[in-house]
């Protein structure tokens, strides 16, 4: 089983309701664990720590945290979803999290035999 460097509680969010309202909900309340856990391997970096990330896969993570900052945004602004491609703001966040997902299962280091990889994001 692997371990995880990183852990949001992000279910607790979700709801079946695809409304802006649901949708905006979701992003506000994830943006600040996503941002804390950005500026955390930002700051490993700066540090030189030895497990710091690498920093293209740490762009593609701001890339995703700017993302659901957008759609908050955007829900807020009165902006449609259709002028940017989507279907509903729900089509967005879902396509995001998904993004986040994927980055999540990410392995940042790798273990030996005795002891599993550990993962980037753990997504409860």
């Amino acid at each position: 089983m692997p371990k995880w460097r990183n852990q949001i509680n992000i279910k607790q969010y979700l709801t079946n309701k695809e409304t802006n309202d649901a949708v905006h909900e979701v992003a506000k309340n994830v943006l600040p664990e996503l941002k804390y856990i950005l500026r955390k391997e930002e700051r490993r970096i700066e540090k030189g720590n030895n497990n710091a990330l690498d920093e293209f896969f740490l762009d593609d993570f701001k890339i995703v945290v700017e993302n659901f900052e957008w759609i908050k945004q955007s829900i807020e602004d009165g902006e449609e979803s259709t002028e940017f491609d989507f279907d509903s703001w729900a089509d967005a966040l879902n396509e995001y999290l998904n993004c986040l997902y994927d980055i999540g299962d990410a392995v940042t280091i790798l273990g030996d035999l005795r002891c599993n990889n550990e993962k980037f994001l753990w997504l409860s």
